[in-house]
């Protein structure tokens, strides 16, 4: 016979022995039970009281507004229809990028020159007169109305040619 009083736990109603037993508003819980309410209250007290969000709701929350963004964008794709010549695509082909020589590559038939025994001067007019020949070249070919990648194509070409020829002193 056990000399410890046993009581019911108000709420799980599981008999256990006084010791495993708190008595709160004139009630007697279990000590699981007390640490249930009391987690209780902290969430209330938190998520209540306090304004904070739960995660899961958070989530929720931005999967909806991921969801009303991309319905929103198919609907801004679907009302607005690419035209063509549009803004993107000037931005992919610039107009004349291959209609001149930049800097660098005049610096290489420059050093070209200068490498075969020219002088500066004689280099320079060579640089340039090549310049002018390839000016010429675009303005035949726009003449002709080729497309602008053909007549882009074209010059390249003719740029290679004239830096890979070997020229005499």
């Amino acid at each position: 016979m056990s000399l410890q009083k046993e009581y019911a736990c108000s709420e799980c109603g599981k008999i256990k022995n006084r010791k495993k037993l708190r008595n709160i508003n004139k009630s007697w819980i279990c000590i699981p039970c007390q640490a249930e309410k009391r987690k209780e209250k902290r969430d209330y007290l938190l998520h209540e009281v306090l304004g904070v969000r739960r995660r899961s709701e958070l989530e929720k929350e931005w999967r909806r507004n991921r969801a009303e963004k991309k319905k929103l964008m198919d609907l801004r794709n679907t009302l607005h229809p690419k035209i063509k010549g549009s803004r993107e695509e000037m931005k992919k082909t610039p107009k004349s990028i291959y209609f001149y020589l930049t800097f660098t590559e005049k610096q290489v038939l420059f050093k070209k020159y200068i490498g075969l025994g020219l002088p500066e001067e004689l280099a320079d007019k060579r640089v340039k007169d090549i310049v002018k020949s390839l000016h010429e070249l675009v303005e035949k070919l726009r003449e002709k109305r080729l497309e602008e990648k053909e007549i882009g194509v074209r010059f390249r070409e003719e740029f290679a040619k004239i830096c890979m020829q070997p020229e005499a002193k």
